[in-house]
């Protein structure tokens, strides 16, 4: 029974070391560009993060996010338990740079370029939820239409903003997943069985008057799985 047990961890150890050399992912520091805005560029911290493919044996870059300084809060008297409760819906909490076209968590297309990244609570896409529970995640907004980084948005003009980042007239979403905390050393890049890719970060969170800085884990889906139809 003992060398069954052990065989049994053995295997399951083997499993997810072949499954952690098989991921086409990886991670690389990467300074904040100088093409951005200055107002946008002073509330960025300057290192972020580029998010490598391996493609016919050499990486090509998937995308890179660049996080807050600080990101805006509130107090909270919802009896949810997401852990990104507290975060100010309509908050600056990074800006996304798509060398190539990318994709948003529902398929949305979305063309090369940069775009701020700011929390909001959305309603469940029947097609990509199982529980049709409100979402948390990051909605997606073009550079050019997102003009006072600097303010926290209102959900509407937020909505709105976010439209202008696809064709479809839906706001671009990018989800929040929930963290793993065996992940203690962050960043980190999270890959899952389904194909699933997240970067796990901890960013910053304002802080109130006199009171101490503290930070949240996130996580962000930064990747989805190729589908049978040919959408991911």
């Amino acid at each position: 029974m003992k060398k069954f047990f052990l065989a049994s961890v053995a295997l399951l150890f083997l499993s997810s070391v072949l499954a952690l050399a098989q991921t086409p992912y990886t991670m690389e520091p990467t300074d904040a560009p100088a093409e951005l805005p200055k107002a946008l560029s002073a509330l960025l911290n300057p290192k972020g993060i580029r998010l490598l493919q391996a493609k016919n044996g050499a990486p090509t870059i998937v995308c890179e996010v660049w996080w807050a300084k600080s990101v805006d809060t509130h107090t909270s008297t919802s009896k949810t338990s997401s852990p990104y409760e507290g975060l100010a819906t309509g908050a600056l909490v990074g800006v996304l740079r798509f060398v190539e076209e990318g994709e948003d968590s529902r398929d949305q297309k979305m063309q090369a370029g940069f775009y701020t990244l700011r929390y909001a609570k959305v309603e469940a896409d029947p097609e990509h939820s199982d529980n049709g529970a409100p979402q948390d995640a990051v909605l997606a907004s073009p550079l050019w239409a997102d003009k006072h980084p600097e303010q926290v948005l209102k959900l509407d003009e937020l909505l709105r903003v976010s439209r202008l980042s696809a064709k479809t007239k839906k706001p671009v979403v990018i989800n929040l997943m929930p963290v793993n905390p065996a992940y203690t050393e962050m960043p980190a890049l999270i890959t899952d069985d389904q194909g699933d890719c997240m970067v796990q970060v901890k960013i910053q969170l304002k802080a109130a008057a006199k009171a101490k800085p503290a930070e949240m884990p996130v996580s962000i889906l930064l990747v989805t799985p190729i589908r049978e139809d040919g959408e991911s």
